[in-house]
């Protein structure tokens, strides 16, 4: 089993055992029945590992091995009761088949933990209105990334804090749920306009962030400039003009921390938002 990739009693590793038990029928003698105790270890392994489907197809290796192992001792010349090897057969069929029911039992439960857990995953690192990366997922997406190697000769890695103009004002004008509307319209139109392999996620409030990773100036540029026309498209009742936001990005240079990171494109957005810019060419993060 040391030798598997999967060291966990897969699928392989008990049909190896199962293989074994036969062999332990075909010497055992008259001491046969000793094998009802071992044929059902590997089976009390499989429910917590395998699909039903694949307990039942080592079920049915089981047992046509067993008759196969029966015959071949008759067919050698060896004294074999008919009756006490088919009471034997019919034993382990009843005891395999109540193994098969645990199993059953087994796998549901597996199943529903399963989808516990991604549920759970999900809501520990996904923000709860927007369904984007929550802060602390978020951040610790892009410290893994950072610790990635470079990217090929050529391309950046930019990080973007992005931050709706006038929020708090269209907040306390037309009420909280128009302003949660603009939040849920403005992360599809981001998340519609950049690759699957980006990082983006809620900073908090307002504020969110995009990282790119693998990409050029001029890239990272025309997807601000998409997701600015995206969100002039966003049309919700009782707005007297499109939204808008204010993009302040860097490059990002290797060793640099996500907070350090953040700080210094937060220094940039707030110089576009005193000029009354959309967004201002990239900075260089180590300027």
């Amino acid at each position: 089993n040391r030798r598997l990739k999967d060291r966990s009693l897969g699928l392989y590793s008990i049909s190896v055992g199962v293989l074994s038990n036969l062999a332990v029928l075909a010497v055992a003698g008259e001491y046969r029945a000793i094998y009802l105790v071992f044929c059902v270890t590997p089976f009390l392994s499989a429910a917590f590992k395998l699909t039903l489907r694949q307990v039942a197809g080592l079920l049915g290796l089981s047992q046509v091995g067993h008759l196969l192992v029966i015959a071949g001792l008759w067919l050698a010349g060896q004294p074999i009761s008919v009756g006490y090897e088919l009471a034997l057969w019919l034993v382990l069929s009843v005891e395999l088949l109540v193994v098969s029911q645990v199993s059953i039992s087994v796998a549901a439960m597996r199943r529903h933990l399963l989808a516990a857990y991604g549920e759970a995953e999900r809501l520990a690192t996904a923000d709860p209105l927007t369904g984007v990366l929550n802060r602390r997922a978020l951040f610790d997406s892009i410290d893994v990334a950072l610790r990635d190697p470079e990217p090929r000769k050529g391309d950046d890695t930019v990080l973007a804090l992005i931050d709706l103009d006038h929020f708090k004002a269209i907040n306390d004008t037309h009420g909280h749920d128009i302003g949660d509307q603009l939040l849920v319209a403005f992360t599809a139109a981001v998340r519609a306009n950049i690759r699957s392999t980006d990082r983006f996620g809620r900073y908090g409030g307002d504020e969110f962030v995009l990282f790119l990773r693998g990409t050029t100036r001029e890239l990272a540029m025309s997807v601000f400039e998409r997701i600015q026309g995206a969100l002039a498209a966003i049309q919700l009742p009782g707005l007297a003009k499109p939204p808008s936001a204010s993009i302040g990005a860097i490059t990002v240079f290797r060793g640099l921390s996500v907070d350090e990171a953040i700080r210094r494109a937060e220094a940039v957005l707030y110089e576009v938002k005193r000029n009354g810019r959309a967004h201002a060419p990239i900075v260089d993060g180590d300027k």
